[in-house]
């Protein structure tokens, strides 16, 4: 049976969501929910600068731009990584819940068909609980008009490639996929013009389907757009039509005349289609091009515009697909009850990111849940941290209100602060004694900022430190004095195993405080690590030979200033942090 969310059945006023879910609880509630995308498969993907090394881009290089789409999951509080080193593994799965493989095509040897073994490794990986999702389209469009014609001409291979997985997992649904004459197909289209998204007759809006499935939750206007997408064809009863086109919908040759057509007006051709997997969950979603970033040659964005509803729709596909909590033991740093207006505060917390999670029984009867992911500095006093309540399963609830409280308590000098919060056709209501918990997911190694900061000068640091906890490093961030520029130029970590990575600033552009690594890398618990970094203008600075910083202790070793001074108590006010 497939997994689906209790639906609202009257128009009461009960604390159930209609329009909003800012996270739910997944698998990863307590680490970050993870997503892999898949490169190794001649995907016509490019995700923050990277795409596929085995694309053969000899006869055509057009290409979708997901980097919007991977910053919105980011936002989200996913991490979202690629993977551009075949084959796929269960070592390379590791401990991603989704994996992504979208618009697959052809190496210079053809199409980029997945290996027997790499076929066995995603059937257990989605046996075990993984999400996947499968993704292609007809149109991937190009930079210049001239390549948006041509585009209406050229064959891609995501069906064939896709549908070779979907055999080997023995799954009821296929990618359309053929010829007719010169001429490949199908994409979906209609002529009514109030189905029309924008642009030509495949450019249409999808509004029917299983709507109490949970892709369709809170959908603005119960309709997403579909950019020159194909159809699925489903074969197995059991597999969810979860979004069709309407009654007068048709798919076509994909030409400039849409014509001759292949499954009629009535046939209700599937957009999307979902299917439970042993204990995960497949989607197959024939519009690769929705997520896509600016357009160079049409002037917009398509992901990133709210009126097209692709934002909603990607949230509820991946939570869909990331799957319920599972049973087993969960420790949480605190457990409270909110108040009566729905107010709660955590107090006491260290530098690092958290997840704050709410359950309440609902007067309809039936369980309520909601999370967000925040993140805190050393000292800092967050006040927005609002969790909204939808509809959930009472084995993830009851995860929830049977989590073991860590006995070790609450040491810092932060504290995040929230409403429970449920919206209803009437309006916003509070989740009045909602059971609220807090779990940390990641660590700071944070200094925090001195009570005087002066005196001040940029030069160079040196010194050692070490973390109580492991720490998940992607970016060094400075505190710079007030109306200064104060910042790092350069830093350098390493230890004694020969093990070192630095980074260098960018110049006063975007966040200008931050330098960024090049890869990510994570520092161990108890292991010293000695450290180089070098200032510019005015970095605050504490006057101290030893620090106890959030997340571990930082010793000064040596400091040079601009003018040759030689100190040996001045350490630098940074902040070690990740996603």
């Amino acid at each position: 049976m497939n997994r689906r969310h209790k639906r609202v059945l009257c128009g009461m006023l009960a604390l159930f969501v209609a329009v909003l879910i800012v996270a739910s609880v997944s698998e990863a509630a307590y680490g970050q929910k993870k997503i892999l995308v898949d490169l190794t498969h001649a995907e016509r993907i490019s995700m923050d600068s990277m795409t596929s090394p085995n694309l053969d881009i000899s006869s055509n290089n057009r290409i979708f731009n997901w980097t919007d789409w991977a910053d919105y999951m980011r936002g989200e509080g996913y991490a979202v990584d690629v993977l551009t080193e075949g084959p796929i593994t269960v070592e390379k799965l590791g401990d991603y819940c989704v994996l992504i493989i979208a618009e697959p095509d052809v190496t210079v040897s053809g199409p980029a068909y997945f290996t027997t073994d790499e076929c066995t490794v995603i059937k257990e990986f989605v046996e075990d609980g993984g999400g996947l999702l499968l993704m292609g389209t007809q149109l991937v469009g190009g930079s210049s008009m001239d390549e948006f014609i041509a585009d209406y001409y050229t064959v891609y291979h995501y069906p064939e490639i896709h549908n070779a997985l979907l055999e080997n997992l023995s799954v009821g649904m296929r990618f359309a996929e053929g010829m007719m004459g010169p001429d490949p197909y199908d994409v979906m289209a209609d002529d009514g013009i109030v189905d029309h998204a924008g642009g030509p007759k495949g450019n249409i809006w999808i509004h029917e389907g299983d709507k109490s499935h949970p892709i369709w939750d809170n959908v603005t206007d119960g309709k997403f757009a579909y950019w020159h997408g194909c159809s699925i064809n489903v074969t197995d009863e059991s597999i969810v039509k979860v979004a069709t086109g309407d009654d007068d919908t048709y798919t076509s040759v994909k030409n400039m005349d849409y014509s001759p057509i292949v499954k009629p007006s009535g046939s209700y051709p599937v957009a999307i289609a979902a299917t439970d997997y042993g204990n995960g969950w497949i989607v197959a979603y024939g519009d690769a091009g929705c997520w896509q970033g600016k357009v160079e040659c049409m002037g917009g964005a398509v992901f990133t515009d709210p009126k097209y509803h692709e934002q909603e729709l990607a949230q509820n596909i991946i939570e869909y697909l990331a799957g319920p909590i599972p049973t087993g033991n969960i420790t949480v740093l605190a457990r409270i009850s909110a108040d009566s207006n729905g107010n709660f505060t955590f107090s006491n917390l260290t530098a690092g990111s958290y997840t704050v999670t709410s359950v309440l029984f609902s007067p309809m009867g039936w369980w309520t849940m909601g999370s967000v992911n925040t993140t805190i500095v050393k000292g800092e006093l967050l006040t927005d941290a609002d969790t909204w309540l939808t509809t959930a399963e009472e084995e993830a609830v009851n995860e929830i209100l049977n989590a073991t409280v860590d006995p070790s308590g609450l040491v810092g000098t932060s504290s995040i602060s929230g409403r429970v919060l449920a919206q209803t056709p009437f309006g916003t209501v509070p989740g009045a004694n909602a059971t609220v918990v807090i779990a940390q997911t990641g660590f700071f190694f944070d200094t925090g900022t001195p009570v005087n900061p002066y005196p001040c000068i940029f030069g160079v640091h040196n010194g050692t430190f070490v973390v109580t906890h492991p720490v998940a490093v992607e970016r060094m961030y400075t505190y710079a004095c007030t109306g200064t520029g104060g910042h790092s130029e350069f830093v350098k970590i390493w230890n004694t195993t020969g093990w070192d990575v630095s980074a260098t600033w960018n110049g006063y552009t975007g966040d200008w405080h931050t330098i960024v690594f090049s890869e990510p890398f994570t520092l161990k618990a108890g292991e010293t690590y000695n450290y180089t970094i070098r200032t510019g203008s005015y970095p605050q600075i504490h006057h101290i030979d030893e620090l106890d910083a959030d997340g571990g202790t930082i010793r000064c070793t040596k400091f040079v200033d601009a003018n040759g001074k030689v100190y040996n108590n001045w350490i630098p006010a940074i902040r070690l942090e990740g996603s």
